[in-house]
């Protein structure tokens, strides 16, 4: 494990315990910081704030918020934390072999995504959310990239709870699908950066049509995080040491997992016995192929 990612689990697991009281000028502190942790070390507290958009007072309360005097005493126990655990991590990877701190690394990034994303969900926007898709007649899912997989694998899921839902990555067919929607339905958009210009196009698309959407994004201060009705974050940040395990996109699916037991729990009997069917119908069909 990297003394980085020590730091990130310290301090998210600290900033988690005070987040739902926080200001909104300060939860965007805290958002900053959990996805630019050590470059935050090399800020003063004016660039911190011109990076954000915040003023100083709001950083300031954070901090005292968090048990700390100022910004200056936030960075100096990070720092600290840094040192205590440099010659520790350094003994432990030179007794591995490179294969071994690789694999350990890549699992441990796994980990460390869904144990983050568990901590930060906002159970309010979950159950609005699960509300909203057990009310919709029709889903379209849409995202570019990686994110397609995930739009993929939520398709499959609620799909078997009997709602009509499609899933798309091409701009003109999610259009195309999105022109017959009405108000009644529901679009779900997936973008790991929020800066997808595909995703962005389709979520003004559907904002302006007053089509009621969500979007799943690590980063939600962006242009395309205006047209969201409901915003859920998947904590992530897309490093050159996490691309090869795809961070993004487990978060993604943690979170439709997350997204899918919360309809799960508001399911009536009947619904519950149509799904336990279906997975009987598959089962059998399957050993009688």
């Amino acid at each position: 494990m990297k003394i980085d990612e020590i730091m990130d689990r310290q301090y998210i697991d600290l900033i988690h315990d005070v987040y739902p009281s926080l200001s909104p000028g300060e939860k965007q502190v805290a958002d900053y910081i959990i996805e630019n942790l050590t470059d935050v070390l090399r800020m003063s507290s004016r660039e911190l704030c011109n990076a954000i958009n915040v003023s100083e007072p709001t950083l300031f309360r954070f901090c005292k918020t968090l048990g700390f005097t100022g910004f200056r005493d936030l960075k100096i126990s990070m720092a600290q934390q840094i040192t205590s655990f440099k010659d520790y991590f350094s003994a432990y990877e030179a007794a591995e072999s490179r294969l071994q701190t690789l694999v350990r690394e890549a699992l441990q990034s796994e980990i460390k995504v869904i144990d983050t994303t568990l901590k930060m969900i906002d159970y309010t926007l979950l159950e609005k959310t699960a509300k909203r898709i057990l009310a919709t007649e029709r889903i379209c899912l849409f995202g570019a990239g990686d994110s397609v997989e995930s739009c993929n694998a939520a398709r499959r899921k609620f799909s078997r709870l009997g709602i009509s839902v499609w899933s798309y990555s091409d701009f003109h067919e999610a259009l195309t699908i999105l022109g017959s929607f009405t108000k009644k339905d529901m679009l779900i958009a997936v973008s790991h950066t929020g800066n997808t210009t595909e995703t962005e196009n389709i979520l003004r698309f559907a904002f302006n049509r007053k089509i009621f959407n969500v979007l799943l994004t690590a980063y939600p201060n962006t242009q395309m995080g205006s047209y969201a009705k409901i915003i859920l974050r998947t904590y992530t940040r897309e490093t050159i040491d996490n691309r090869i395990v795809g961070a993004s996109r487990i978060s993604q699916l943690a979170m439709i997992d997350a997204l899918f037991i919360a309809v799960g729990s508001m399911l009536h009997d009947d619904k519950l016995q149509i799904m336990e069917q279906t997975s009987r119908d598959i089962k059998k069909a399957l050993k009688n192929k």
